[in-house]
């Protein structure tokens, strides 16, 4: 998740986010989300 998000394919990431919850949380915090998404 964190190359594609290099990559600046936002539309893609986001999409693979929505199928790996499990990535959510890594995404999150590259994103600099709050700790209640990181927590999602």
């Amino acid at each position: 998740v964190a190359n594609q998000h290099l990559s600046g394919n936002n539309d893609v990431w986001k999409k693979k986010v929505g199928y790996h919850r499990g990535s959510v949380a890594e995404t999150a915090t590259l994103l600099g989300m709050p700790d209640s998404t990181r927590i999602a």
